[in-house]
């Protein structure tokens, strides 16, 4: 099995405004990419540069833009890219970036008249279209045989599901949580439906790493699918019933410190995180209103005695990228 789905192929011009946003947004996706850090540079070969991507990636994206067609390879070159193809399956995904079908067909028709994206439909576009040929069923890409964590978790906050599905997934991968809140989860306490009266916080976790002893973060989920603003940009109920639930439940400790303590035995403050909605559900309106929702919790009337942080999904798979590239292998 190849270990990646896909590898980019790229000029060093377009290295900065092209190839790296498209790996970053591939690998939010539960996508394995592998970057050619070295570049390809005036006089390199691309038939070695691309045999050395695919031996290990499954597909090979390219960047064919006026800057990939000035260097210095003759056209039997970029021919040779489409006879990679493997038992007619298709491997190479190109990108026309700036240029159209005349500029690329005097380097080489039969490229030309391969079905490509155009980056001028935007970079989702051009994601949506590589992440629906990684994910067919007869792809057999690394992805659809041995899913990454960060994929079976996208596939499952997108399949709109119980709220308990969630919880459980996070509960078996408490490293998911971790990372997002920079904790190390193997040296600290992860508590599941710890019991505070009649209310039930979905995690609490212990930072004593980075901090003093005894903070907490109390989390509570809300679904992947709420919206977090109706019309006229109010408030969703969905979201003022768990910051209500959290405010109740920092009341609760403070007039019941000894029932806290057979719970979390080092507890001594702690800082609410409620994790609900996706970061693209939101306009640019509702990610300004939501920031002063936010600014309002901190006010004093509230940060003397807690703090109140409102998250969503994608801050998770955020930092479970982030953690799956670093333990990818060398690229």
């Amino acid at each position: 099995m190849k270990e990646w789905d896909v590898f980019i192929s790229h000029a060093s011009e377009d290295k900065e405004s092209l190839a790296i946003p498209l790996a970053d947004a591939l690998r939010k996706a539960g996508i394995r990419v592998w970057l050619d850090k070295q570049e390809i540079e005036l006089g390199d070969s691309i038939r070695a540069r691309i045999d050395e991507g695919l031996a290990k990636s499954r597909f090979g994206v390219v960047i064919l833009s006026e800057k990939f067609l000035e260097k210095n390879w003759p056209k039997n070159e970029l021919n040779a890219l489409m006879a990679i193809e493997e038992s007619g399956r298709k491997v190479v995904l190109p990108i026309w970036h700036k240029i159209d079908k005349d500029m690329l067909i005097k380097y080489s028709p039969i490229l030309a008249d391969r079905l490509a994206i155009n980056t001028d439909k935007g970079m989702p576009a051009v994601v949506e279209r590589i992440i629906g040929v990684v994910f067919s069923p007869d792809s057999n890409s690394p992805s659809v045989l041995s899913p990454t964590l960060s994929r079976r978790f996208i596939e499952l906050i997108e399949s709109r599901p119980e709220m308990s599905e969630v919880k459980d997934f996070l509960a078996y991968h408490p490293s998911i949580l971790g990372g997002a809140l920079g904790i190390e989860i193997a040296k600290s306490l992860f508590v599941v439906s710890p019991q505070f009266g009649s209310d039930t916080p979905d995690f609490c976790i212990e930072d004593s790493e980075r901090t003093l002893k005894g903070k907490w973060y109390i989390v509570i989920l809300g679904s992947p699918s709420e919206s977090l603003f109706y019309k006229e940009y109010a408030t969703a109920r969905a979201l003022k019933d768990r910051v209500q639930q959290l405010e109740a439940l920092f009341d609760w400790i403070e007039e019941h410190p000894s029932a806290v303590e057979q719970q979390l035995a080092s507890f001594c403050y702690g800082e609410g995180i409620i994790i609900i909605g996706r970061r693209d559900q939101l306009t640019s309106t509702e990610r300004g209103l939501l920031k002063q929702y936010m600014d309002y919790l901190r006010l004093p009337s509230h940060s003397d005695r807690y703090g109140i942080q409102i998250r969503t999904y994608d801050w998770l798979l955020d930092a479970l990228t982030r953690s799956e590239s670093r333990s990818y292998p060398t690229q």
